[in-house]
């Protein structure tokens, strides 16, 4: 029998000592994430798409806490497993990286020291495989050299997708890599994600309301509302027949937003 390479069962978020009756943040969610297979949580802002990322590595913000069960391969997760697979089974992309990267350290030494942190590696061969990662995410080599602050918006995405990389995960999680880029930064990213599911079979799982990243690199779509899955599907039938009246809102926004504009997405 083979195993979902990520399966979530009832994952609920709620806030510490919150009473019984309150209806939680994130509520009974039900995902699956198979081997080389790009999914879609997809929802407005608010509907729990980063909880529910950060709840599966154990990342939720202090006054927060979760249950559920979290399933690697079939194999039920403890808080421990949760841990140890941050960069190494799943990395995550975060949605503002000039947030997250160190400022006081060159991309080289941050990736240097994501490889070496995972995967044990000496200094030397961690410097060796710099090149390549940055290569892989389409960043100039040379760019290594320079500090979060001196990079553009994408190449800051681009240089945080390389260290979620860096640790050879099978699951990547990208949380909105796209809404703090201006339209061609955003175009280019979207090539680069094209580009890392075409040479790789890690799976994707895409935290987002971009219907034109959904629509370019999603096998199937779980779609979220106020917390709770509202509906499941394919991505070619989920945006053409949407059931839910939420993602019926979103899809005709998103249709009329590309009529508007003349996307193309070939």
């Amino acid at each position: 029998m083979e195993f979902p390479l990520l399966e979530v069962r009832d994952l609920t978020v709620r806030l510490r000592d919150q009473p019984a009756d309150q209806r939680p943040l994130v509520d009974r969610v039900q995902l699956t994430v198979a081997p080389g297979e790009v999914v879609a949580l997809l929802g407005e802002s608010g509907a729990g798409k980063s909880l529910t990322a950060r709840a599966l590595l154990d990342l939720l913000p202090p006054g927060l806490e979760f249950d559920g069960e979290i399933l690697w391969r079939g194999q039920v997760w403890t808080r421990d497993d949760q841990r140890r697979a941050r960069g190494r089974q799943i990395g995550l992309v975060f949605q503002e990286t000039l947030t997250t990267l160190d400022p006081l350290f060159t991309a080289r030494r941050q990736l240097c020291q994501v490889l070496q942190a995972c995967l044990g590696l000496a200094t030397s061969e961690a410097e060796g495989r710099v090149d390549d990662l940055l290569d892989s995410v389409g960043l100039d080599p040379k760019l290594g050299a320079r500090f979060p602050h001196q990079l553009s918006g994408g190449q800051r995405q681009r240089l945080g997708i390389a260290l979620a990389l860096a640790g050879a995960p099978s699951l990547l999680i990208a949380d909105e890599p796209t809404s703090a880029l201006d339209p061609p930064r955003r175009w280019e990213l979207i090539q680069c994600w094209r580009q890392l599911v075409s040479e790789s079979d890690r799976a994707l799982l895409l935290l987002t309301h971009d219907f034109e990243l959904v629509e370019s690199l999603c096998d199937r779509i779980v779609a979220l509302d106020r917390g709770r899955v509202v509906e499941v599907g394919a991505t070619a039938d989920l945006l053409g027949t949407p059931r839910d009246p939420s993602v019926r809102r979103l899809v005709d926004s998103y249709r009329a937003a590309r009529e508007r504009r003349g996307w193309d997405l070939s």
